[in-house]
């Protein structure tokens, strides 16, 4: 943080990370004898302000995903999907946080996905029917 922002003080650090992390930008843990705490992204933090920073907006992005998952059998990989969208990976990890976030945490496959959230997913026909759900709400 300090390098990325060698201008702020400490105190400035501190309180705009607890600030992110009040509004669920951010998840962090406290560290002993440090101000500024381990921190992980929350999906929302792309969501909110990737459309501004990276021209690219994972609202939208999520529902290509989510029509790509639904045509995949009872298994779906974080490889396979990003693959088949032709994305960098900087664009495809937010919307692809943001699709797993409507999966029941149970059939999300975690750990052993450096390069992706989740390694991917199991989807059950009640996953397709709330997937569908969201992704329809999204195309408005």
């Amino acid at each position: 943080m300090t390098s990325a922002f060698p201008d702020a003080t400490i105190d400035d650090l501190a309180f705009a990370v607890a600030e992110l992390a009040k509004d669920g930008y951010l998840r962090t843990s406290a560290v002993i004898s440090k101000r500024i705490p381990r921190m992980r992204t929350a999906a929302e933090l792309f969501i909110t302000f990737d459309p501004h920073v990276v021209q690219t907006d994972p609202a939208s992005d999520v529902v290509a995903i989510v029509d790509l998952a639904l045509t995949k059998s009872n298994t779906v990989g974080a490889k396979e999907l990003h693959a088949a969208t032709g994305w960098p990976l900087r664009r495809f990890n937010p919307a692809f946080a943001y699709m797993i976030s409507q999966i029941n945490e149970r059939r999300v496959l975690g750990g052993g996905a450096n390069d992706y959230p989740a390694r991917g997913f199991y989807l059950m026909d009640e996953d397709r029917v709330d997937l569908k759900r969201f992704a329809d709400r999204l195309r408005g």
